[in-house]
């Protein structure tokens, strides 16, 4: 029977730990969030529906506080959806992407491009194994997404997928999405776009490229593949 005694201590012991280490996080979580006590009972839910998963307490108010934090429509959510971000956020955060760009991805996806937050959660899952698909970390794919958000914003409810062809090109030329973005953005207005244009031309010796459509043309990567065009077509290095 000691042996079965000694067992169960043990259990007791690690039981009582693991409680104290529960209730040092939520505290934590109290502190940073200014709240006292409102998501105890949530954040046990989320803990006892994730920790088989290998999600702990300190995961689950880590990405709950970044969400609270960053994401401006989070405390108005119902707590099913706040329970489906956070597990959704706390399960990526293992894969790399940290739990404040996950966050200002949801905002993003919500507040600029106009999507609902099960969209958001849509395009962030389809991100991250896109970036899987191209060898690519999760955590640096998210975290171009965040970036190029501001300038992806017009596009509205297809920005997601400009973002995907951007990032496929951008794999493809060995360009950064960020430079890519820049690159294309001079053609944005008639100033830049002429300048751009005119500069181009004279590279390539000759009239290959048009300002006025590339003013028309607002997909970036179709303005990466007029380009490409224009330069094979004067029988030069896309480089």
């Amino acid at each position: 029977m000691r042996g079965v005694d000694d067992i169960l201590m043990t259990l007791a012991v690690s039981a009582f730990k693991l409680a104290m280490e529960n209730d040092k996080a939520i505290a934590s979580f109290n502190k940073a969030t200014g709240t006292t006590n409102q998501y105890r009972d949530q954040l046990n839910q989320l803990y006892r529906a994730n920790n088989e998963v290998g999600v702990s307490m300190a995961d689950n108010t880590a990405a709950f506080g970044s969400l609270f934090a960053d994401m401006s429509q989070f405390s108005e959510l119902g707590a099913s959806m706040q329970n489906n971000l956070t597990e959704q956020a706390a399960l990526l955060e293992k894969v790399g992407v940290a739990n404040e760009e996950y966050a200002a991805g949801m905002e993003i996806t919500t507040k600029m491009f106009g999507m609902s937050t099960e969209a958001g959660m849509t395009a962030i899952n389809e991100l991250t194994a896109m970036a899987k698909d191209m060898g690519k970390a999760p955590g640096a794919m998210i975290k171009d997404f965040t970036a190029a958000g501001p300038a992806l914003a017009k596009f509205g409810d297809d920005a997601v997928d400009t973002f995907k062809d951007l990032a496929a090109a951008a794999k493809a030329t060995g360009i950064e999405t960020g430079r890519l973005l820049e690159i294309t953005g001079k053609f944005d207005t008639f100033e830049g776009a002429a300048e751009a244009v005119g500069s181009l031309n004279a590279i390539l010796g000759g009239d290959y490229l048009n300002s006025m459509e590339m003013i028309a043309e607002t997909d970036p990567t179709e303005r990466l593949r007029k380009m490409q065009g224009a330069v094979m077509d004067a029988g030069m290095s896309f480089d």
